[in-house]
């Protein structure tokens, strides 16, 4: 009787870990959900913190919308990179960060919506200060690579 005792015990401690486990995992998809919307509207909360970048998993694809997707590659103490895929005509919507940001060019083009005036081609960086309210759109199937800097605190 006290192996079978023994045996419930160490089950029911197994579906608690899993249930606590599974809580976790909720708790960082609403995280990431909230980053992401930042990421695909021009309205409600524009700002995406250098904090809650840091959040978001190496190695995982996350889809901003039907057109775009990123993949961090690179999470440094004071810098990230990140790979950006976009379909032609694939936007972000409309952001700041709290840190600076190059977007390279490797394939397809850049424009920020908010300054409409230049179009970046493959070998381009176009760079935005911090808490500069940007709108990076494509015209054409592009990959960018996306460098987050942090801001040194005076």
């Amino acid at each position: 009787m006290g192996a079978r005792e023994t045996y419930k015990e160490n089950i029911e401690r197994l579906r608690n870990e899993r249930k606590e486990a599974r809580n976790k995992i909720v708790q960082m998809t609403l995280e990431i959900e909230e980053i992401l919307n930042s990421l695909a509207t021009d309205s409600g909360n524009t700002e995406i913190p250098w904090a809650k970048m840091k959040t978001i998993a190496m190695g995982v694809r996350f889809d901003v919308n039907a057109e775009v997707y990123f993949i961090k590659v690179l999470d440094e103490e004071e810098k990230m990179v990140f790979k950006v895929y976009l379909k032609s005509g694939g936007e972000f919507g409309l952001q700041e960060h709290d840190c600076i940001e190059e977007l390279y060019v490797i394939k397809g083009d850049l424009i920020d919506a908010e300054n409409p005036g230049k179009v970046y081609a493959v070998g381009e960086t176009k760079v935005w200060q911090p808490h500069e309210l940007h709108k990076p759109i494509c015209t054409l199937d592009s990959i960018w690579q996306a460098t987050k800097i942090k801001v040194k605190d005076d």
